[in-house]
């Protein structure tokens, strides 16, 4: 599922330039302000969110890397970490 949003999702066909503002109703300059402001606040959610995911993931995987290690380092056989771990044979021989 892609979660990346354009602006045209939020009915924005380009970024105005100055000029283009200037030729704006109040109404229209407010509506495009309205639209323009929940583009950015939902992509700044989606990279804020991406980011928190990425974070937490690092976190995991860490913590998978030392259980393999642990368990390696008992004489657990290899095949049975990479089951219990998903990390490759050969990422666990190099640990």
């Amino acid at each position: 599922m892609d979660i990346d949003v354009k602006p045209s999702d939020f009915g924005i066909d380009h970024f105005l330039e100055p000029e283009e503002i200037n030729q704006l109703t109040v109404a229209e300059y407010r509506e495009y302000e309205r639209k323009l402001r929940n583009y950015r606040d939902w992509k700044n959610t989606i990279v804020s969110e991406k980011k928190l995911s990425w974070e937490e993931g690092y976190e995991i995987g860490k913590k998978v890397i030392k259980m393999a290690k642990i368990l390696k380092k008992e004489g657990v056989a290899i095949n049975i970490i990479a089951e219990s771990t998903g990390l490759s044979e050969q990422e666990i021989a190099a640990l």
